[in-house]
């Protein structure tokens, strides 16, 4: 689905700035945008799957990864389900507990 090089077959609404691409990672930075994916794989229609992700994100931040989601200009997404819990914080230098979870 990422290629690590580009955001090809993805699409960005409002404030597309925020998305970037460096060292084969997707990098968010910038204000409030949400990243659909818009490519062939499946036609976008996932079901009975495992996802991973390796995150990274620096106190202050604010972030979450939405599943089953369709593309909208801006707010936040009107369909699908939004997971937090998959994510690892850090706090200060100590890197809290993480858990997965199943939607």
């Amino acid at each position: 689905m990422f290629d690590g090089k580009s955001l090809k077959d993805w699409k960005v609404g409002k404030n597309a700035s925020t998305f970037s691409v460096d060292s084969g990672m997707i990098i968010v930075n910038g204000p409030t945008a949400h990243l659909f994916y818009d490519g062939p794989v499946k036609n976008h229609e996932f079901k009975n799957f495992e996802f991973k992700a390796r995150v990274m994100t620096t106190p202050g931040s604010n972030s979450g990864i939405y599943f089953h989601t369709i593309y909208q200009d801006s707010s936040w997404p009107q369909k699908g389900f939004e997971d937090r819990s998959i994510i690892r914080i850090l706090i200060g230098n100590e890197r809290a507990a993480y858990t997965t979870s199943r939607i």
